[in-house]
């Protein structure tokens, strides 16, 4: 699966082979990998950035990097294509439970508004309890 997806200056490539390279890179040089890819990282590369700069937390307590699994490439790929074709994003995800969907939704619109100017994102959730949830994670 070696895509490439692009949409208002933002070039994605899906590829997880090539997450997992990119992320042994930033294992192997630090702050150097950083300094030298932030402009990619910035830009275009939103699942090397989840990977090397956003960290989530296990059922077990654990801080893990976020490498993106399947079901969030996949659903990153389909909001950047109906980006590109200049509609409205509405997709229905029906029960996934566990999948990462919300956590990846976070971070995207995290990373589609922290690394530009000018921008917002408003979430929107169904009560209180998940809008509390949403919100303590973003300011972590």
């Amino acid at each position: 699966m070696n895509k490439i997806i692009e949409f208002d200056q933002i070039k994605m490539i899906i590829d997880p082979e090539r997450i997992r390279r990119e992320y042994q890179a930033f294992l192997e040089e630090g702050d150097a990998y950083i300094d030298r890819r932030f402009t990619d990282l910035r830009d275009w590369d939103f699942p090397v950035y989840c990977a090397v700069n956003i960290t989530i937390t296990t059922k077990d307590g654990r801080a893990v990097p976020f490498i993106l699994n399947m079901i969030q490439l996949r659903l990153v790929e389909i909001i950047l294509e109906e980006l590109a074709s200049n509609k409205p994003v509405r997709i229905l995800i029906d029960k996934i439970r566990q999948g990462g969907v919300s956590t990846v939704i976070l971070i995207f619109f995290y990373w589609l508004t922290s690394l530009r100017p000018n921008r917002n994102a408003l979430f929107i959730t169904q009560d209180l309890e998940s809008v509390t949830n949403f919100s303590s994670r973003v300011r972590a």
